[in-house]
């Protein structure tokens, strides 16, 4: 069963991860204003969707492969990286020639030079994201969460030196972002390489073994995540680039609510897919307890500071940001554990669920939308997405029910032994485990 201390371990690499990302978003936010937060936001984001379209579903293909057996993993290194290459270049190549052709209509106010450097990044970030789902299949989560953080720290250092020496600060961040993330698809490709051995295999048997899985789980991440992301590229749409500032940053506070929930899904999927039943809904149901209410604390915290901590961090410029933060923390808070379900779901072989729940909960968002931005501008769409997200928790408890009979109270009323059990993985945390005991009475005594 899937320890709660390794949850806390791989949510302390997320919490430093974030810490980063918290001081990145400090640096841009400063360095840029709203105006260009919002620029940069659209820069980054059409570069993460692509890359997202890109990896054809093979970074969940590859937790579920390795989870169950790592007798692979050569063939799996290779199979990232064709997919990499190919998919990378060819998507780079069709997001410039869209944004050539329609950049004005898509992409309002957002330099197309900007744009081609921003997208050299998606083969890396294709990379990237396989080989994270590599390392958590073959056990190394908190490996693969720590390579990330580093990643978002080479990304604060590379700001902080281009505001100091560039006079065209939004070229020297576009570049940045390239950079950082080549750096990060290169460590993790070497650590991958270390423990499992050279990719330089035949890469087909892997691509054709995981395609099925792969594809349909693909499916479903990709329409979730433009559930997540997509009402950015609709404030765009609609208003102006000062409000997609303000609208991103909120997105990127609220971020800190999903910390411990990320950190239990990416744990929990490779536990739940190489498990008996009976432990992974054991496991699902203790996990979802701790993450709705770890969840819980922290956003009712962050709604009652978030009046006075975002000016101050990040300026005056940017006060407005807390009202939708305040909404959004609403519905962040009831679908914390929609990724707990989602990972349980796919773990047992059913990515379809999940795939049903991101299209509906999508479709929903992306009508509601349409008709609150223009009304209500980035309230209405801070609403819709509180709303779906909601949505994203209660679709996955009809299926969570339906494939375990279990009750949905299980998984948010807690008990008395999941408080004992997260004091004792607390308390366990930062104790030496007992081979270190061991090897620390050993040079005591020599």
């Amino acid at each position: 069963m899937m320890s709660l201390r390794t949850v806390a371990s791989v949510a302390i690499a997320t919490l430093t991860h974030s810490f980063f990302a918290l001081a990145l978003s400090i640096v841009l936010a400063r360095l840029l204003g709203p105006a260009g937060r919002g620029i940069y936001a659209m820069l980054t984001l059409t570069a993460t969707l692509a890359a997202a379209v890109g990896t054809l579903g093979f970074e969940s293909g590859n937790v579920f492969a390795l989870s169950r057996s790592d007798r692979d993993g050569r063939g799996v290194l290779a199979a990232s990286l064709t997919l990499a290459c190919v998919c990378g270049t060819a998507l780079f190549a069709a997001v410039n020639l869209l944004a050539s052709q329609l950049g004005s209509s898509l992409l309002p106010q957002v330099p197309l030079r900007l744009l081609a450097i921003a997208t050299l990044a998606i083969p890396f970030l294709i990379l990237a994201s396989l080989l994270n789902g590599a390392l958590s299949g073959l056990g190394r989560v908190s490996l693969a969460a720590w390579l990330s953080a580093g990643g978002v720290l080479l990304s604060l250092m590379l700001a902080v030196g281009a505001a100091l020496v560039s006079s065209d600060i939004l070229t020297a961040l576009a570049i940045v972002f390239l950079l950082s993330n080549g750096f990060l698809a290169a460590l993790q490709l070497g650590v991958a390489i270390r423990i499992v051995g050279s990719p330089m295999v035949d890469p087909r048997p892997a691509l054709r073994s995981g395609i099925r899985y792969s594809l349909t789980n693909h499916a479903a991440n990709l329409v979730n995540l433009l559930h997540l992301r997509g009402d950015v590229f609709l404030v765009n749409l609609f208003l102006t680039p000062f409000e997609v500032g303000l609208y991103a940053l909120a997105l990127a506070v609220c971020e800190w609510v999903w910390l411990v929930p990320r950190a239990a899904a990416a744990v929990l999927f490779p536990s739940v897919a190489g498990s008996d039943s009976s432990s992974a809904v054991a496991s699902t149901t203790r996990t979802s307890r701790f993450v709705f209410w770890t969840a819980g604390v922290v956003a009712v915290a962050m709604a009652i500071l978030a009046g006075w901590l975002i000016p101050f961090l990040f300026g005056e410029a940017f006060a407005a940001t807390a009202h939708p933060v305040r909404l959004l923390l609403v519905g962040i808070w009831i679908g914390s554990i929609a990724g707990s379900l989602s990972a349980f779901l796919s773990g047992r072989g059913r990515p379809e669920f999940p795939l049903a729940t991101s299209v509906v909960s999508f479709l929903v968002n992306l009508t509601l939308n349409l008709l609150l931005i223009p009304r209500f501008g980035i309230a209405g769409a801070a609403v819709t997405s509180s709303l779906t997200y909601s949505m994203n928790t209660a679709v996955n408890l009809i299926f969570f029910r339906r494939m375990t009979g279990k009750s949905p109270i299980e998984l948010f009323r807690l008990r008395k032994d999941d408080v004992d059990a997260a004091r004792r993985a607390g308390r366990r945390l930062f104790r030496p485990s007992s081979s270190e005991t061991v090897l620390v009475r050993k040079d005591a005594g020599s």
